[in-house]
């Protein structure tokens, strides 16, 4: 808040994060800037993680080991602990770019009363950037007039800040579907300022074998939950339970797009490999998936309003059973 020092503490959940936690760590701990603290917390690793982590020396780190919880208790639990005004978002596989503290000081600085701060980010491979990831740009009056479309917003949710007082005043993080970043967003969005720097501050290691990719229409569909909760909030309607609805929102997903997303996530990972025919392979099945969705991508680039969701004029189409008590 305005005339308040500014206390950051970034947070990792770690879970079987070897071997690339040391490379993640390292890069917290080299940052340009260095006056922040860091709280790990290792949700009950069965790989080298804790040990590697207890042998790390450096006054800013404190550790916590559990039982198994999953992301969504731990985030929760950082959360309700940090002790900090600011939690900074760090997966346990990715890569902070040396000035990534430092500009977050700045824009905490610049927008004493925002939520929540991010970034854009770059896929991560063999070393290197191989790629900028998709991100929702934010105008002058934040992320709010975005959230007013209907839409989600693309965001890496490992590139984030959160006003600690904020997030909690919001339930903190909610559901165990996968899709605990969306849900956040839109409800920090809609109440508070929230903003983006402009810069890749964060390199995101792709992976075959993240949630996302293993499930990919049950998240889908989820997504799609999240923007119900949303179309619910901006147009005064009494939302359903998951479960009574679920069914309708996977009839909603579009599985030509559904396609076209996971081609061209598998293609980035075989670019990163250095695979250039599987990746040429992968482009041109996601151009078959949905030609649509592949020209959209390509044309939009990374300068365009990126979007998550359905349009909304679908929901409107099932409001008899998607709100049937409004």
């Amino acid at each position: 808040m305005p005339g308040q020092a500014i206390q950051m503490t970034v947070c990792i959940p770690v879970y079987n994060a070897m071997p690339h936690l040391p490379h993640t760590l390292d890069s917290i701990l080299n940052q340009s800037f260095r006056d922040f603290k860091i709280l790990i917390i290792d949700d009950g690793s069965s790989d080298e993680s804790l040990a590697y982590l207890q042998s790390v020396s450096d006054s800013r780190i404190r550790l916590i080991h559990q039982q198994n919880a999953g992301l969504t208790a731990t985030l929760n639990r950082m959360l309700e602990i940090v002790g900090s005004g600011w939690l900074v978002r760090q997966d346990a596989d990715d890569v902070a770019l040396p000035d990534r503290m430092k500009r977050l000081h700045q824009y905490v600085e610049r927008y004493p009363d925002a939520a929540m701060i991010y970034s854009k980010a770059a896929h991560y491979q063999r070393g290197g950037l191989k790629g900028q990831l998709l991100t929702t740009p934010t105008n002058v009056t934040g992320l709010r007039s975005f959230l007013k479309t209907g839409y989600l917003p693309s965001i890496c949710h490992p590139s984030i800040a959160l006003r600690v007082d904020a997030a909690l005043a919001i339930g903190g993080y909610r559901f165990n579907l996968h899709v605990e970043d969306y849900d956040l967003y839109w409800r920090i969005g809609i109440q508070y300022d929230v903003h983006m720097i402009p810069e890749i501050l964060l390199a995101y290691r792709m992976t075959g074998s993240s949630i996302s990719d293993q499930n990919s229409r049950k998240q889908a569909t989820n997504i799609l939950f999240i923007q119900y909760l949303l179309l619910s909030r901006l147009w005064q309607r009494n939302s359903l339970p998951y479960e009574e609805i679920v069914s309708v929102l996977d009839t909603m997903v579009d599985g030509g797009h559904l396609n076209f997303r996971k081609h061209m996530r598998s293609a980035m990972v075989r670019y990163g490999q250095g695979k250039r025919i599987a990746f040429l392979l992968l482009v041109m099945k996601a151009f078959g998936a949905s030609p649509r969705s592949f020209l959209k991508r390509f044309l939009l680039g990374n300068n365009g309003t990126i979007r998550v969701g359905a349009p909304p004029k679908l929901f409107e189409a099932r409001a008899s059973l998607l709100w049937p008590n409004s």
